[in-house]
């Protein structure tokens, strides 16, 4: 899967859901710069990461699984 993509995806929901990237970064335990890096592609989110971010985001399995897994996934639709 294409980090960046999954990166793009999770900028939209960030934004879809009005959470501050500073607080999802706080609650994930990294830093502002480290979560900047992964949502552009600049490395993967490990799994405990993703279980935190479907927490925070209030995400259904489903969902997480799309985001992260599915190439023909859009958030948008």
């Amino acid at each position: 899967m294409n980090q960046r993509e999954v990166g793009n995806r999770l900028k939209e929901l960030i934004k879809i859901r009005g959470i501050k990237r500073k607080d999802l970064a706080e609650n994930i335990g990294m830093s502002n710069v480290t979560l900047t890096r992964k949502l552009n592609g600049q490395g993967e989110f490990n799994i405990r990461e993703v279980l935190l971010i479907k927490e925070i985001l209030d995400l259904d399995a489903e969902l997480c699984g799309n985001i992260f897994f599915n190439p023909d996934f859009d958030v948008k639709e």
